[in-house]
């Protein structure tokens, strides 16, 4: 049986989302989501589930934090016919609550038809931050056919581009022995991306089995710097640590911008949603005071060179920093000074300059493990080729210090 909740156990801000005016009811109303506690024998899974695969370290972590703290985030469910609840979000909420023995779950229950369920849980799967690229693929794939929306609505639902969706759906053409490398992390999209070019399935499995046997270095071009949470995902998989090596004009570690978590402003905060990842920054002179409290609470893991501190820069810090370490290196362009990269969407001056930038590469390369990396945000300006010539010499740069020292 459904207990309602009382008003106080809400707080002003969850009081405030379910437009809660202090009355309580035990059963969902056609208008506003109810506040209960539900019997965890009352709930079944969402047959809508787009989610397939749960990790079981990250459940056993969840179970521990429910242990310590509680639930923290309530479950969302809709009242079925036969008098039983049916998941609309929260399925590994309810899966860790039900491994610890616990009888009852916090939980919202708004009225939904099956069509309004299928896209509520798509939706809500969507904008998670650890799903593979097949996954978020799948998900697009489902709104469009099951939900029926065009790509254009499906962006403005979600807040991508049309660039974006059709990438990720692209990696679906993909042969199923791929897409499942891709999933357990073996390859990444850039992997994919470049053998949907191939033509024939049996060149792309040949190529497939090549990148897996000589475990081959991946780098991604282009872009803006929201591609590198995409990116490292194989990485934070497959080692244990990972330290990503940031170069930047900007700290990129608010959690949303503009209404987007998944924004280039936060791109660097996203990586860092891994807890096994690691940072160490390289010419930030730009930082927002929103970006302030996070930076101060995970300063055990954050290491930032200021621009501003150039001439004081310890490399030999750096050294001991990097040293063993399994490294990931993304690098905007607008790290480096503007005098020599005005081709990138905010550049700024103070920055990199093109000597002092190897050395940091070099440095490295020589004392740690690299074993991916990224450019970014160069935006080519029309008759300047030089400055699309500077950055095809830092990937250049980049290969030459992976595979020499």
């Amino acid at each position: 049986m459904a207990k309602a909740i009382k008003k106080q156990a809400l707080g002003r801000g969850l009081s405030a989302l379910l437009n809660d005016d202090g009355s309580s009811h035990s059963h969902a109303s056609k208008s506003a989501a109810q506040f209960v506690a539900l019997s965890l024998d009352q709930i079944k899974v969402n047959p809508y589930q787009p989610r397939t695969r749960f990790s079981e370290s990250a459940l056993k972590e969840l179970e521990s934090s429910i242990k310590a703290l509680g639930l923290i985030q309530p479950i969302t469910v809709r009242e079925t016919k036969d008098g039983y609840y049916e998941l609309v979000s929260g399925e590994r909420r309810y899966r860790a609550s039900k491994n610890i023995g616990l009888k009852e779950i916090p939980a919202y229950i708004r009225s939904a038809n099956d069509q309004e369920l299928l896209e509520m849980a798509l939706v809500e799967n969507i904008q998670r931050q650890d799903l593979d690229p097949i996954e978020i693929a799948l998900t697009y794939q489902r709104l469009l056919e099951d939900v029926s929306l065009s790509i254009t609505e499906l962006g403005d639902r979600l807040g991508k581009d049309r660039t974006t969706i059709t990438n990720y759906l692209r990696l679906l053409k993909l042969d199923p022995l791929i897409q499942s490398g891709m999933r357990d992390g073996f390859i990444s999209m850039g992997h994919g991306r470049s053998l949907i070019n191939i033509e024939h399935t049996e060149d792309q499995l040949a190529l497939y089995e090549e990148i897996l046997d000589k475990k081959l270095f991946p780098m991604t071009l282009g872009g803006e710097h929201s591609i590198t949470p995409g990116c490292i995902v194989p990485f934070t998989k497959k080692y244990k640590n990972i330290c990503l090596l940031h170069f930047d004009a900007h700290a990129d570690l608010r959690q949303s911008y503009n209404g987007e978590k998944f924004s280039h402003a936060s791109a660097i905060r996203r990586c860092l949603d891994y807890k096994n990842v690691s940072l160490i920054s390289f010419g930030i002179r730009n930082i927002s005071e929103s970006e302030i409290p996070f930076l101060k609470t995970n300063s055990s893991r954050i290491n930032i060179f200021w621009a501003k501190d150039k001439k004081k820069w310890n490399l030999s810090k750096f050294k001991k920093l990097i040293k063993n370490k399994t490294v990931y290196l993304t690098f905007d362009v607008d790290g480096l000074d503007s005098s020599i990269m005005p081709a990138t969407g905010t550049p700024e001056p103070g920055g990199l300059l093109w000597d002092e930038t190897l050395d940091i590469i070099r440095i490295a390369a020589k004392n740690s493990k690299i074993v991916g990396a990224d450019i970014n945000e160069l935006s080519p300006i029309k008759g300047f080729n030089s400055y699309n010539f500077l950055v095809a010499k830092l990937a250049y740069k980049i290969l030459s210090y992976k595979f020499l020292y």
